[in-house]
């Protein structure tokens, strides 16, 4: 299938790409060159998690254009219900973010949010006249701050804009941004910035294609994470699972009948 035309599973209301980061990648090159824009959701445990028990979220969230699959236990759940010749490959933000930036025909971008982005971007070698917008001060989700820096990227005009902000905060944003200027691509990257400046140390690779790189994280910032991974992380891994038993076993049955 073509990378433009990638096919989508529904898990939870997201309908996640079934497709590899290269032609994440190359859906999102198209839409630049075409000027038609789209919100990039990387979603992962957490979105699942918070989307149980905050409709919003979950409306804001599932109503993005691309929606890539950035943890494993989403490309788990997802390839249970595709065919085997047709699977997802996990796309994180963090790689996505490198291939973008180092990709000169990604042309121009803007940052929000971040720790550091501008190290990142140092480690990278990345082309400093492709930055167009850099605020990674304090960023509010309020009216007037998000009407302040859909001023600025008038101004700018990136191809792109990486919001390196929290869940919920970034997808906000990105909405507000998204509706007034339709023609941009908004990737919401969370913390991606911090692990390609080295502030942060990534999981080794084999945790991370093993699922366990959330332990990994777990370990290297316990006060931080671990409301969020020991509390809310389950909820999503149990609606995910309770998703994809209830879908299996209808097409069983409908199979059989």
């Amino acid at each position: 299938m073509s990378a433009l035309h990638a096919a989508r599973v529904n898990l939870c209301g997201y309908n996640v790409l079934i497709t590899s980061p290269e032609d994440v990648k190359k859906i999102i090159t198209n839409r630049i060159q075409n000027r038609e824009g789209a919100r990039v959701l990387t979603l992962n445990l957490e979105h699942i998690s918070r989307s149980q028990s905050d409709k919003d979220f979950h409306h804001l969230t599932t109503s993005a254009d691309l929606i890539c699959a950035d943890g494993m236990p989403i490309v788990w759940a997802g390839n249970a219900l595709t065919s085997r010749h047709n699977k997802i490959v996990r796309c994180t933000g963090v790689d996505l973010v490198a291939d973008m930036i180092t990709d000169e025909s990604t042309t121009t971008y803007g940052i929000i949010g971040g720790v550091d982005p501008q190290k990142a971007l140092h480690k990278l070698k990345a082309n400093p006249k492709r930055l167009k917008y850099l605020n990674n001060g304090i960023i509010d989700a309020d009216e007037d701050s998000i009407e302040e820096l859909i001023d600025d990227l008038k101004i700018t005009n990136p191809d792109v804009v990486f919001i390196a902000l929290g869940v919920n905060k970034a997808d906000c944003i990105a909405h507000h941004i998204a509706c007034v200027m339709p023609h941009i691509i908004i990737v919401c990257v969370g913390g991606s910035f911090e692990f390609l400046a080295g502030l942060t140390n990534r999981a080794p690779k084999w945790m991370q294609v093993s699922g366990l790189e959330w332990l990994h994280r777990l370990c290297s910032e316990p006060k931080r994470l671990a409301k969020r991974y020991i509390l809310q992380y389950p909820r999503g891994g149990l609606a995910l699972i309770k998703f994809v038993v209830t879908h299996m076993l209808l097409k069983f049955c409908s199979d059989v009948n």
